[in-house]
């Protein structure tokens, strides 16, 4: 078959999809247009009934222990300023709307959206579900708060977003915790934690990993 009979064939098999199959083929061409090398790659894996995107065996990052938050705001508060933490306004806002987690000890993993199969970077809809893909789940909100007072040496220029399901802020805004470091010192903060929010390949992610129990 020609070239030019392979792309009449491909456009007569295109207006034939539904819609809904249409928007798939749109998605991928998009993915293709982007990162032409490694999404070739992992297309020619999918069709050879690979799977490219394989379960990694994820490395504890950190260890936290959830479910020692103070259920005064007060407390929180005070906890956060004897150690130095500074607190932008939308990591306060929802900090004082938690509630304390179930006393547990949680493995975190620190991955980038690179790591999970998202090299270009892509909505935060689509990091939770390759992260539930790759055996990760969401952390309790309260993760935010204990990371950062755990985590006093964290490296200039880092910002680690909290795979957390979304607080709505006192603004209706969903947000997720950020625990950052810059010049003006330590920093628990919030982000947009809506489904359709994009971040970049490299923006780093914690979440938890799945135990035996949860399999």
């Amino acid at each position: 078959m020609s070239e030019e009979d392979r792309f009449d064939t491909a456009v007569h098999q295109l207006r034939a999809l539904p819609v809904t199959q249409l928007y798939l083929v749109y998605d991928l061409l998009d993915k293709l247009a982007a990162n032409p090398d490694e999404w070739a790659d992992w297309t020619q894996q999918f069709l050879h009934m690979q799977n490219p995107w394989s379960v990694k065996n994820w490395s504890t990052w950190k260890t936290v222990t959830v479910g020692t938050m103070p259920e005064s705001i007060e407390d929180r508060l005070k906890n956060i300023a004897e150690v130095g933490i500074r607190l932008d306004h939308w990591g306060g806002n929802i900090l004082k709307r938690i509630a304390p987690a179930a006393p547990e000890e949680i493995e975190l993993v620190l991955v980038t959206n690179a790591e999970l199969g998202l090299p270009c970077g892509w909505k935060v809809s689509e990091t939770f579900a390759n992260a539930k893909a790759g055996r990760l789940l969401p952390v309790p909100a309260e993760v935010g708060y204990q990371l950062r007072l755990d985590y006093p040496d964290q490296p200039l220029g880092e910002r680690i977003l909290v795979g957390m399901d979304p607080v709505a802020s006192s603004y209706d805004s969903s947000l997720v915790f950020s625990v950052a470091r810059n010049e003006f010192g330590v920093w628990l903060g919030a982000v947009y934690g809506r489904p359709g929010g994009f971040f970049n390949c490299d923006c780093k992610w914690v979440f938890a990993r799945m135990s035996s129990g949860n399999s």
